[in-house]
């Protein structure tokens, strides 16, 4: 496998918080401030990286996979939820079925047995496509509570 799945480091959460995406992908932009480091380092994120060593991208489990919800949708506790980014650079070359991959097999071996679930902004039609391609399925229409855009819940 050309990745593996390390524990966050300051110094990748540093560079995760520097990541730049664009147009409207900026959603997935962290600010970069001590906050969003001791989130990066809470020990619900975990850094990805390539054979080389390089930090590709990260993946995020429980409460900090999930997004604040103005419609009276409160997560179970019967799923675990699970959240992922790659580098901005990375984005929308071919990479993301084995990069998820990576990320899923590392999920199911930590809590086997879990059916997972992710949230993904309605609009991320690339990101949708992978996730139904990885076995997803949407299971409902969310609104994100201070933004107002839509969000899909999905499950595995």
């Amino acid at each position: 496998m050309p990745y593996t799945i390390e524990t966050m480091t300051r110094e990748w959460a540093v560079e995760i918080s520097q990541w730049k995406y664009e147009n409207e992908y900026s959603i997935y932009s962290f600010e970069q401030d001590a906050e969003t480091i001791d989130e990066l380092l809470n020990g619900d994120y975990f850094a990805c990286t390539d054979r080389k060593g390089i930090l590709t991208g990260y993946f995020c489990q429980g409460q900090s996979a999930r997004i604040p919800t103005g419609d009276c949708y409160h997560y179970s506790d019967d799923k675990l939820d699970i959240g992922l980014g790659m580098h901005p650079a990375l984005c929308g070359k071919g990479l993301g079925p084995e990069f998820m991959r990576c990320g899923l097999e590392y999920m199911t071996r930590q809590t086997p047995c879990v059916p997972l679930r992710l949230t993904v902004a309605a609009f991320n039609t690339r990101a949708i496509s992978l996730y139904k391609r990885m076995g997803f399925t949407v299971e409902r229409t969310v609104t994100h509570k201070i933004s107002g855009a839509s969000f899909f819940i999905m499950i595995r």
